[in-house]
């Protein structure tokens, strides 16, 4: 399933990891890149995202700003894995109660800030300890459509 995320929040810029483990290159990327994407959904299903009921805004901790999209409240489905979706609701609204589930892992990520670089938030996801790539993935999804970050990358491909 093509990552529903990335109908929100434009792609412009993607890295890659060089072997040694260390931020290698930028490069723009078209629509198509985009299309190509993962998932914000686990592979198994299929669901439209939830119509979830709105949220008065509000800065969510960690982070320190307010979001650029819209908040809402949509029951959280816990995957095998011991992850949690959905991320977002209809819309590209953020869900609080994913955000809420992913700041306890992901503290860093979740508060790199709206103008972090693509470097910093690889810093960021650098301090998560043991996260897994799906949770890294998952942080990485909510941060973006919080902070409205125009960049695109393959969390899993981190090498610290």
């Amino acid at each position: 399933m093509r990552r529903l995320l990335t109908l929100l929040i434009p792609v412009l810029l993607t890295a890659a990891c060089a072997s040694s483990g260390t931020l290698a290159s930028a490069s723009s990327t078209s629509s198509a890149s985009a299309s190509a994407a993962r998932s914000p959904l686990p592979a198994a299903s299929s669901s439209p995202l939830p119509v979830g009921s709105p949220v008065a805004a509000r800065i969510l901790a960690p982070a320190t700003v307010m979001p650029v999209v819209g908040l809402c409240s949509a029951v959280l489905e816990h995957t095998a894995d011991g992850n949690a979706w959905p991320l977002l609701c209809r819309g590209g609204r953020v869900n609080v109660l994913a955000w809420a589930f992913y700041a306890q892992l992901l503290p860093h990520t979740l508060a790199a800030g709206r103008q972090a670089t693509l470097a910093d938030v690889w810093a960021a996801m650098c301090h998560e300890g043991n996260a897994t790539n799906v949770e890294l993935e998952y942080g990485f999804d909510i941060a973006a459509a919080y902070y409205g970050w125009t960049f695109s990358f393959d969390p899993t491909a981190i090498r610290c």
